[in-house]
């Protein structure tokens, strides 16, 4: 997967334009279609469509676990008003192309609008660089960068868990590419927080919210049709997928022992 970069004029004029925006699914999907602009999985496709698949699957499993709605929904959100704010944005920044086929996603998801927002920005944090006006001096983009946009800091929180740490040490040579059980082992490292929260304790919607995300991007990440097709039998390509059923199993049982 590619990283994505956007320049600091477009960061910058993204944040004006939304940061007053009421929550909708239209405003985050604004936010990560600039923010991914240009970047692909490991399929080609757009990454666009990966978020997408994880924002809805994850909602799909938040309204599973958590039936009614932690707070009051939005408005409910016509076409006409969608159509608007990306006619808006265009004022400020210019509309990625992505942008005009994934403004409508989701545009009736607003009893879990939160979770809709951890599943569309979920690698915001992790993948997206801003590349420096006349230095081209490159910077991460960081939790308080999505909360200057306007987002709600339990979204913000949620993506924040989902977010890589550094890569924990391990010795490469003993982690086996072509064997689950050796990817899990090394994979669970990274997401061993999300694993090892007190059942006991008191649950937050972050943590809930997050748990939903990754199980959705695992679901996802397994897909080997998501993969080119000459790509999709290759033995460590299978061990990857398998891996990725691991870990959504773990993730989908201690969702069940926190709610």
């Amino acid at each position: 997967m590619e990283s994505g970069m956007i320049s600091e004029i477009d960061y910058k004029n993204l944040v004006h334009f939304v940061k007053d925006m009421p929550l909708s699914p239209a405003k985050v999907n604004v936010i990560a279609s600039v923010l991914h602009t240009g970047q692909t999985d490991r399929g080609g496709h757009d990454y666009m469509e990966h978020l997408q698949f994880v924002a809805e699957a994850s909602c799909k499993i938040f309204r599973s676990r958590m039936p009614k709605p932690c707070v009051p929904p939005p408005l409910q959100q016509t076409v006409k008003d969608v159509r608007q704010i990306a006619d808006k944005m265009d004022a400020f920044i210019n509309r990625p192309a992505a942008l005009s086929r994934h403004i409508f996603h989701g545009i009736n998801e607003t009893s879990s609008v939160h979770q809709y927002a951890v599943g569309m920005l979920h690698d915001s944090i992790e993948d997206v660089t801003i590349r420096g006006e006349g230095s081209g001096e490159v910077f991460r983009l960081f939790r308080e960068d999505l909360l200057a946009m306007g987002l709600p800091t339990v979204v913000v929180d949620a993506v924040a868990l989902l977010t890589k740490k550094d890569k924990p040490e391990t010795d490469a040579a003993k982690v086996d590419r072509f064997d689950p059980l050796s990817l899990w082992r090394n994979y669970q490292k990274q997401i061993s927080h999300l694993l090892s929260w007190d059942a006991s304790a008191p649950t937050s919607e972050s943590y809930v919210m997050a748990l939903c995300t990754k199980i959705a991007d695992n679901q996802h990440n397994k897909d080997l049709e998501r993969l080119r097709h000459k790509d999709r039998g290759k033995p460590q390509n299978v061990a990857r997928s398998a891996m990725y059923s691991i870990s959504e199993s773990f993730l989908t049982n201690q969702l069940f022992r926190v709610t």
